[in-house]
């Protein structure tokens, strides 16, 4: 075999390695496509918290990221991209007055729009993360109706 051979195998099977590499690098991330539905009113921010551990949930300081949508419709879509494949869920809560919080009643009832992953609802009590719990594999569209 000549060298010239050799260089051309060795190239060759180098390429195939970062084809494949770079397959394995994208099939371990996912796009989350959000669709937050029923807002109203239109005005202040749709908040995003999402989480990938019930040790961490609810706690906005550990959350896995955040995101501000505006709330210029009465149906807004956002992309999260290359989300690890995992185990998520997710709160939301409409900011209607930009404060930068959820008001609530005395009671501690919630005053503002909210939302849970699995559109989970109760009178009773927020979502646990066992209740918005949802599974990443690929690219998935999530939608969540708010409730006030």
């Amino acid at each position: 075999m000549t060298a010239k051979v050799f260089l051309k195998i060795k190239y060759t099977f180098v390429l195939v390695f970062f084809i494949l590499l770079s397959f394995s690098i994208s099939a371990q991330t996912a796009d989350l496509i959000l669709k937050v539905t029923n807002i109203s009113p239109l005005t202040g921010k749709i908040m995003v918290a999402v989480f990938n551990s019930e040790e961490t949930y609810f706690d906005v300081d550990k959350m896995y990221a955040g995101y501000e949508i505006a709330a210029d419709s009465s149906v807004v879509v956002y992309v999260i991209q290359d989300l690890p494949v995992g185990t998520y869920a997710i709160t939301i809560y409409h900011d209607e007055d930009n404060n930068g919080e959820m008001n609530r009643s005395w009671l501690g009832m919630p005053k503002e729009g909210y939302a849970f992953s699995n559109n989970f609802t109760s009178a009773i009590r927020p979502a646990s993360f066992s209740d918005a719990a949802f599974q990443l594999s690929r690219d998935t569209t999530l939608v969540i109706k708010m409730n006030y």
